[in-house]
């Protein structure tokens, strides 16, 4: 247990600060981690970024036990020192089913109310449970085997995945994945499973491709190692596309990807594509795990339907100039997936993926498009839809 020392102290200014930051400015744990850093003067330290991950993590749940003794929201200070004080821990969980599910598992209440009616309440707990969970792959740059055994001599238990064998599963470290042997010395890339799923359900070996939304470059270097000649990748943000630069040097990928600042709504293209991947901006309600500040920015759920209008308009767009689309969102919510390519003017094709769950029921593209979760594929959670352009009627 922590005591109040002087790194405490640190450690607990370092979460009230990142906290008051992904409040005001809606943006990452670890962008708001390193300006809270910052802003004190102080240096990274694996203590305090855990704290505040932890809080994070259980947001919702500290602030119904606030709520209900106070009556009112809890402000950053008030919620650092409340989960300190482990009350949280001790307020009675509500009578209702689906809001007891919000509190126990720390969602907001519309969301769970909103995926059960998809999800049956057993699936949904455990669903929102593995949500919870950090889940660490690594994508390997040498042999699968190689990358095994210098996590064994390490003591890293990990795992070969039986879909895709260049993918494999750190199933328990004590490090943070930038920190593992392979990673250091260049074996792999900390890339979650569910990234190189979409990759693969474009099948885009042997042909150039269009990356829509490309940046931070992740999937772009991977259409490059799985046979892709050339991908031409596009994004809006100056900054991801520096960071996606960086990125691809990493993968050895640069040569033969050609980054382009512009967006995919009116995109700088004369050309046409056989193959197009839309990843799109979302919510990421599907990678909490890897970014618990996705669970503050969801107490504004109008924003979901601003990502919907966006997502439309890029799936829309994009479908003009290719003739496969390969539609991805890190989301749980229909509204960015299963509503997108159903109000598109797209058809839909079946996909076939390895071990890959069908997409939720009562939608067009229901018994075609496919979705990850978490608690069966132990990655985050992907909706996936392949695309085509409708051909219009002679009649």
């Amino acid at each position: 247990m922590l005591t109040l020392s002087l790194d405490f102290q640190r450690v607990r200014e370092v979460a009230v600060e990142a906290l008051k930051i992904i409040e005001h400015y809606d943006i990452s744990l670890q962008k708001a981690y390193f300006k809270a850093l910052q802003e004190l003067n102080l240096k990274p330290n694996r203590a305090s970024y855990e704290y505040i991950y932890n809080i994070l993590m259980n947001y919702y749940t500290i602030q119904y036990a606030f709520m209900k003794k106070k009556g009112r929201p809890a402000r950053p200070r008030e919620l650092v020192e409340f989960y300190e004080s482990g009350e949280h821990l001790k307020v009675s969980l509500p009578s209702s089913i689906l809001r007891r599910l919000s509190v126990e598992t720390s969602y907001p209440y519309w969301l769970v109310q909103r995926l059960s009616k998809y999800l049956d309440l057993e699936t949904l707990y455990q669903l929102l449970k593995a949500l919870n969970r950090r889940k660490v792959w690594l994508l390997c740059l040498t042999k699968a085997g190689e990358v095994l055994r210098t996590l064994a001599n390490e003591g890293v238990e990990a795992n070969i995945d039986v879909d895709l064998d260049y993918m494999v599963e750190v199933v328990s470290s004590d490090k943070p994945p930038s920190r593992l042997g392979p990673v250091r010395k260049g074996l792999a890339i900390p890339v979650d499973k569910g990234s190189a799923l979409v990759v693969e359900a474009l099948r885009a070996q042997g042909h150039e491709v269009l990356d829509a939304c490309a940046a931070p470059g992740v999937k772009s270097s991977l259409l490059i190692l799985r046979g892709s000649p050339l991908v031409i990748a596009i994004d809006k943000s100056k900054s991801r596309i520096r960071e996606a630069a960086k990125l691809i040097s990493k993968f050895n990928t640069k040569e033969k990807i050609m980054l382009i600042l512009a967006d995919s709504r009116k995109p700088p293209i004369s050309r046409s594509f056989i193959k197009a991947l839309l990843d799109v901006p979302c919510s990421g309600t599907g990678t909490v795990g890897d970014d618990p500040s996705i669970k503050v920015r969801l107490s504004k759920p109008n924003k979901v339907k601003m990502y919907h209008k966006t997502q439309v308009r890029l799936l829309n767009s994009v479908s003009k100039i290719a003739e496969e689309v390969i539609y991805a969102s890190c989301s749980l919510l229909p509204d960015e997936g299963e509503m997108v390519v159903d109000e598109c003017d797209v058809e839909i094709e079946k996909l076939e993926i390895p071990s890959v769950t069908d997409c939720y029921q009562g939608f067009r593209c229901s018994g075609k498009a496919k979705r990850t979760m978490p608690h069966i594929h132990h990655c985050s959670a992907f909706f996936i839809a392949l695309c085509r352009a409708r051909i219009p009627s002679n009649t």
